[in-house]
């Protein structure tokens, strides 16, 4: 019954105003139909539904309760249903329980992500796309008197169980009845995070499964596919839908039955039987190379592949359809051929929910080519060349001291290329396993090189130095405030190497580290003393006293006002109230044209530029400000 409201700011009147019967009530209200502004009860908006019985509709909940009721009766007037926008959008209920009384339910919690449970009264008799977007609804109730509606094992049908209204999101199985005509809103199913696969009674004459897939009764079209199915068989009867493959997020392989004359699959991923256009890729790829005939890429191929971090198009493709990639958050670049001559809207660096643009993705491609355009347009990075190589190491470089152990890695970005080797350029300086276990043997310069399978290659350089006679922290005595972050850096004896140094804390309970490696990342816990000490590879260690104290409540610059003439400098220092602490200070300015920053940390340098003021304010790491006016004259 969609459009028996209008919603424009008011609500229409019944039609029985113009004289109508309750039966004879039309089904959708004419557009020149009265209209009302909503009153307001409690943290309810209504308003007058029928002149005829003084019944009223709720309009929309305002309130912030995360359980709600919702009432039968305001004023002494029944209230009869509940408009599509009542709850809509709301991500704060989480609890529904609908008083007796109440008729109808139209999409009134569709995107109420965090509602968990809702009661259903025997009085409601119409229920229309009531929960789409409801994430989190685990728990439905209907009245067992309810002659309307029936929740069986978290599913909520109509009595009779010809139609499926909704489905809750914890099932993990769906069983659908012979009886079942209809599945009113398939979307929800989108949010069965837990749903392993659907089974469907041999008798029921709408709708079939395969292998855990629902499909219409030809299998002509498919109808969902579980979240948690990791591959599917695509039958030959089968032809592609609009978007079959929303809620596929886990699925990693799909197999095309060879007598289907439309599409055929390679690598998992979907063609059409002469390899010109793709139409699927599953989800749950990391990486994706597409075949070489391929001229077209069909939108939403790559809808929601959230786990793809590589993909390489080939030199036949002319046309990249609209959203061919949307929802492909890892996918931080791309090269798309000069062939490309068509890109259509947002096919790349889009989120496929929000519709906003990834701002760390980079497109590389021809100068002057449609790829340059797209970026352009639509505000992406865009680098003239050929993208990163699509085998990438945690380090170019290293300094180890002889003696030590290490160990490497290579990140794989192209499916052929799972397989890397390694090998080293001089076994007497370097050795190296095929784990990427590195160790210095003697003193000079080697590299180690990772080869892929398909010969794609990338090198370290390390340099071997002597070993450490000792290590130097870059302080040896440092005062910080409670919940102040702070990073300790270290340096070895000149001529020695360490690539790898490790920190600890004497004392967690007062000092407490976030980080151990390389450099010593810490946090200020309580008020006290502890030590924050660094370790080479060969035992050489060196510490420093770290004492926290409470956090600043003030801090104050050392002047408050402050006149230069154009080209003279000045330092501004500052201090916190007693008994705090604060390791960490910085400055800023609020005109660099007239004021110009040369240092900003512990104490503040700057320039006078030209005449007029400025302010030159400090902040501690809490957040404690403290400002100076400066003029500047000629």
């Amino acid at each position: 019954m969609k459009g028996f409201i209008k919603k424009t700011g008011a609500v229409l009147l019944s039609a029985l105003m113009l004289g109508g019967t309750a039966a004879a009530l039309p089904a959708v209200i004419p557009e020149s139909s009265i209209t009302v502004n909503a009153e307001k009860y409690g943290d309810f908006e209504y308003s007058q539904y029928s002149f005829e019985d003084d019944t009223i509709i709720l309009n929309k909940y305002i309130g912030k309760n995360t359980t709600v009721t919702v009432p039968a009766k305001i004023n002494g007037k029944k209230v009869v249903g509940l408009d599509y926008e009542a709850f809509q959008d709301n991500i704060i209920i989480q609890n529904i329980v609908i008083q007796e009384g109440i008729e109808f339910i139209y999409s009134s919690f569709s995107g109420c992500k965090n509602l968990k449970s809702i009661s259903i009264p025997a009085s409601v008799n119409n229920i229309e796309d009531a929960f789409g977007g409801c994430e989190k609804l685990t728990t439905i109730k209907v009245d067992p008197n309810s002659k309307y509606y029936t929740c069986v094992d978290g599913v909520l049908y109509n009595k009779n169980k010809t139609c499926i209204e909704t489905v809750t999101t914890g099932i993990k199985t769906l069983h659908v009845p012979k009886s079942v005509k209809n599945i009113v809103y398939d979307g929800q199913l989108n949010y069965c995070h837990k749903l392993e696969r659907i089974t469907v009674d041999p008798d029921n004459t709408e709708y079939t499964s395969v292998d855990g897939v629902l499909f219409y009764k030809n299998k002509r079209y498919i109808w969902h596919i579980p979240y948690c199915l990791t591959s599917m068989t695509f039958p030959k009867e089968t032809t592609l839908g609009k978007y079959p493959f929303g809620s596929a997020y886990n699925l990693k392989s799909i197999f095309v039955e060879p007598e289907n004359k439309e599409y055929y699959s390679f690598d998992g991923i979907m063609y059409d039987k002469r390899a010109t256009k793709v139409f699927f890729c599953p989800q749950a790829k990391t990486t994706a190379e597409i075949k070489g005939t391929v001229k077209t890429i069909k939108s939403s191929v790559f809808y929601n592949c959230r786990n793809l971090s590589y993909i390489k198009i080939p030199a036949s493709v002319e046309t990249i359809d609209e959203s061919a990639f949307p929802g492909c958050k890892n996918l931080k670049y791309v090269y798309i051929p000069a062939t490309v001559k068509t890109l259509g809207a947002k096919s790349f660096g889009y989120d496929s929910n929000t519709d906003k643009k990834y701002n760390d993705f980079t497109i590389y491609g021809v100068k002057g080519s449609a790829a340059e355009k797209y970026a352009k347009d639509n505000g992406f990075k865009f680098v003239a060349g050929t993208a990163p190589k699509p085998l990438t190491l945690n380090k170019q470089e290293m300094t180890m001291g002889n003696g030590e152990t290490t160990k490497l890695s290579a990140t794989v970005n192209v499916l052929s290329n799972k397989n890397v080797k390694w090998r080293t350029s001089d076994s007497k300086k370097l050795t190296v396993d095929q784990k990427g276990n590195v160790k210095a043997v003697r003193t000079g310069t080697a590299w180690i090189t990772a080869r892929a399978s398909n010969g794609y290659e990338q090198a370290y350089r390390i340099t071997v130095k002597n070993v450490p006679s000792k290590i130097t922290l870059t302080k040896g005595v440092l005062t910080i405030g409670v919940g102040e972050k702070y990073s300790l850096g270290s340096n070895v004896n000149s001529g020695a190497g360490c690539a790898t140094r490790t920190y600890r804390t004497s004392n967690s309970s007062v000092v407490k580290m976030t980080k151990t490696n390389w450099t010593g990342e810490f946090v200020g816990v309580k008020p006290g003393v502890a030590y924050v000490t660094v370790r080479t590879y060969n035992g050489k260690e060196h510490s420093c006293k770290i004492t926290v104290k409470a956090a600043p409540k003030s801090v104050t610059i050392s002047k408050k006002n402050l006149t230069l003439k154009v080209g003279q400098t000045a330092t501004l220092s500052c201090w916190t109230n007693d008994n705090s602490g604060c390791a960490k200070r910085t400055f800023r300015t609020s005109n660099s044209s007239i004021v110009k920053m040369t240092n900003t940390n512990w104490t503040g340098s700057f320039k006078a530029i030209k005449a007029g003021t400025a302010w030159v304010t400090v902040r501690t790491y809490n957040g404690k400000e403290s400002s100076c006016k400066v003029t500047v004259t000629k």
